[in-house]
């Protein structure tokens, strides 16, 4: 096992090391985007180099305080399709009940969101 955290390791360092190289050859601002549990990656990257900032879009706050995020040190360990699987049915952890009430309102009523509707959505879009 610590062989395989040792490859990952020298991988992920490696990749660090070639995002850093190609950060030097741009000739303009370089910014990360996240969107939802992504938010996070591109957090550590902009941490991690020299981009101009990090975009973040809906991000998944406060996962760390759930019992599936708290368990975070042991699922990293986990084959990657048992870790999918235990994402993907525990996933209503990141729901909280107002969006799931209103998820499943829109849903059996056909109602959108405002933001999806005229200037409203330019306006979220950019």
């Amino acid at each position: 096992d610590w062989v395989n955290t040792a490859v990952e390791e020298v991988e992920k360092a490696a990749l660090r090391a070639e995002a850093s190289r190609l950060l030097k050859k741009v000739e303009r601002p370089v910014f990360v985007l996240g969107e939802s549990m992504g938010a996070g990656v591109a957090l550590d990257v902009a941490a991690r180099s020299s981009v101009a900032g990090a975009v973040l879009v809906s991000p998944a706050t406060g996962w760390d305080r759930t019992a599936l995020g708290g368990a975070r040190s042991k699922l990293v360990r986990l084959p990657d399709p048992v870790l999918a699987l235990v994402i993907a049915l525990s996933s209503y952890q990141l729901l909280d009940r107002g969006q799931l009430d209103t998820t499943l309102r829109r849903i059996a009523t056909g109602e959108t969101s405002p933001l999806l509707e005229g200037e409203d959505r330019e306006a979220y879009a950019w």
